[in-house]
């Protein structure tokens, strides 16, 4: 890689929005009639719907670990998600190249936002692997709720799952968030995009939405009336309030008119767990951690005004391995 391999004037800024664990069939562009997405559906009107996209496993950490080396992650031993305890986690091997460190070569700032779930500790946090800038959480998930985020340590773990109330850290320093949590990631890829408006960045926006624990915004939950089950109905908020982080993204472009010139990435980690977070894969066989098109098969789209046509839909297949030799 060479610094001097690209022209600045040229340098698209990226913008990576992964959601978690979100349904083939749970936007609007898929053809979802219950959930409306109007948001992510701009990525897919003002650019390419991919209707055969692919992740490379069925759960969360090694897809996620595959999307930002561009490399199997049975190449490097990546196969499951990794222990929530920093001094067994493992994560990407160091001598694994990631997107971040490969753009910070070409001077990109480079952000990670939201849950990394790719190791813990200084050998695998996300500031020692090429991202200038970390809002969130370095496991695998957390509450929703602020008040439920209680916990600044993994030595204050007493229970099962009790690192859900760890506290969400800013370069790893754990900090008190005020909002719902969905919210405040995207509140702060807002931030990231205002403070280099004038500056070539990356931009992985990760969140851990429509993920477990099943916790909706109240105000969003109580504006969703076509849905009668309550279940779906808090699957269905949850994927609004993804959906509306998503629009204050695409608006903060929008405003700083550098949307032209932003590759924009939308994709989901893997299938729906159908039975566990009331997701819906539409026509897929299977859902997470199943080797069926449920697991596997994802709702991608990517526009790229200035460089990709826009309306399109791309029916053959592609993989999340693409987009690191893309970019």
């Amino acid at each position: 890689f060479s610094q001097a391999s690209i022209s600045d004037l040229n340098k698209p800024n990226i913008i990576m929005i992964v959601a978690d664990d979100l349904g083939y069939g749970d936007v609007s562009f898929n053809g979802s009639l219950d959930i409306n997405t109007p948001n992510i559906d701009r990525i897919a009107k003002d650019g390419i719907i991919f209707t055969k996209g692919y992740v490379t496993h069925s759960i969360c950490a090694p897809s996620r670990a595959a999307i930002l080396t561009g490399r199997y992650h049975q190449r490097f031993g990546f196969e499951r998600n990794p222990s929530p305890v920093a001094e067994i986690s493992g994560g990407i091997p160091r001598s694994e190249f990631n997107l971040a460190e490969a753009l910070k070569l070409s001077g990109y700032k480079t952000a990670a936002i939201g849950k990394w779930h790719l190791g813990v500790g200084s050998n695998y946090s996300p500031n020692h692997r090429g991202f200038d800038y970390f809002f969130g959480f370095e496991r695998g998930g957390a509450n929703y709720y602020p008040e439920l985020l209680t916990l600044n340590s993994y030595s204050e773990v007493t229970e099962r799952y009790g690192w859900y109330k760890l506290r969400v850290t800013e370069n790893q320093k754990p900090i008190e968030i005020k909002s719902y949590l969905t919210d405040e990631l995207s509140n702060s890829a807002v931030k990231f995009i205002n403070k280099h408006k004038e500056e070539s960045f990356f931009l992985y926006l990760a969140y851990n939405a429509p993920h477990v624990p099943m916790q909706a915004d109240p105000d969003v939950y109580d504006s969703i009336d076509n849905i009668k089950d309550p279940s779906r109905r808090t699957y269905a908020a949850m994927v609004k309030s993804l959906d509306n982080g998503v629009g204050k993204v695409l608006d903060t472009i929008e405003k700083h008119n550098i949307d032209e010139n932003t590759m924009v990435i939308f994709l989901s980690d893997n299938g729906g767990p159908e039975r566990t977070n009331f997701s819906d894969n539409g026509i897929l066989r299977g859902s997470k951690s199943s080797p069926y098109e449920g697991g596997i098969r994802v709702p991608i789209a990517i526009k790229w005004p200035l460089k990709y046509p826009s309306g399109i839909t791309f029916d053959k297949n592609i993989s999340s391995l693409d987009f690191f030799a893309t970019i």
